[in-house]
């Protein structure tokens, strides 16, 4: 079986694919054609008030900008399809693609981020002339995308100097006096807050942002605390021991990206 754009094999030719649940387009024999990724609309909230001039853009009220999902379509060939099996291909990879609800797609192109979400819709054309489907699969996808990479991974390779950020606060040992806070910072290198989970070793420790505190607890595993997130870019917090003394709190995040 020929490649008819390669003219290689077409098993061997395959140079990006993508993984859906149990649906892997390698394995179908799919070359990737085309990719259309479309930038997550916002969710604006404007006002048009009388005799002032242009809108009021209430979007930001939050102090983030939110997002719609996001759409992502990718058109593939599938090569020396006999006309007999069409059929039996089309359904084996629709139910595959849309049994899935908040799964998990990679990209083989980009193996340090996946999304999540579920399959749209699946169109498969006949092209019988060239013994090839055409076959188009879109996704209805979280807005962001979200790092394979736990953030204590601190790799210098692959590190993007744009987007990453090199940090040694994410496990912090102090000696703590009674009632005593000592001062952290983290900074989010995504766009996106974010839950991170915190372990700790030691019994009577709080974490304070401004007038918000939350008792932490000790020991494995950690665990994310509801209405603590981490906002991007720099966040300073305190920490804080009842008793005083050696304690140890570790925080750890996958980051998010449009």
């Amino acid at each position: 079986m020929i490649d008819l754009t390669n003219g290689l094999p077409a098993e061997q030719s395959i140079r990006h694919y993508i993984e859906f649940g149990d649906f892997h387009s390698a394995k179908f024999g799919l070359h990737l054609h085309e990719r259309t990724a479309i930038t997550p609309t916002e969710k604006e909230v404007v006002a048009a008030i009388p005799y002032r001039q242009g809108v009021v853009d209430l979007s930001a009220i939050t102090g983030r900008r939110i997002y719609n999902n996001r759409t992502i379509t990718y058109v593939f060939y599938r090569f020396g399809v006999d006309e007999a099996d069409v059929n039996a291909y089309q359904t084996t990879i629709e139910n595959l693609l849309m049994r899935e609800f908040n799964q998990k797609l990679q990209e083989s192109s980009d193996p340090e981020f996946h999304y999540r979400g579920k399959c749209r819709e699946v169109i498969v054309e006949d092209d019988y002339a060239f013994r090839r489907l055409r076959v188009q699969i879109e996704f209805d996808l979280y807005p962001f995308k979200i790092s394979n990479r736990w953030e204590s991974t601190d790799l210098f390779d692959p590190l993007n100097l744009d987007l990453d950020a090199i940090q040694d606060d994410l496990r912090v040992t102090f000696n703590f006096a009674a009632h005593k806070e000592e001062e952290i910072q983290l900074f989010n290198a995504g766009k996106n807050s974010l839950q991170p989970t915190i372990q700790t070793n030691g019994d009577g420790l709080w974490i304070r942002r401004g007038d918000s505190i939350w008792q932490l607890d000790s020991g494995k595993p950690g665990r994310k605390y509801e209405g603590f997130r981490l906002l991007p870019g720099m966040n300073r917090l305190y920490i804080g021991h009842a008793t005083g003394g050696l304690a140890t709190v570790s925080f750890d995040w996958k980051k998010e990206l449009i």
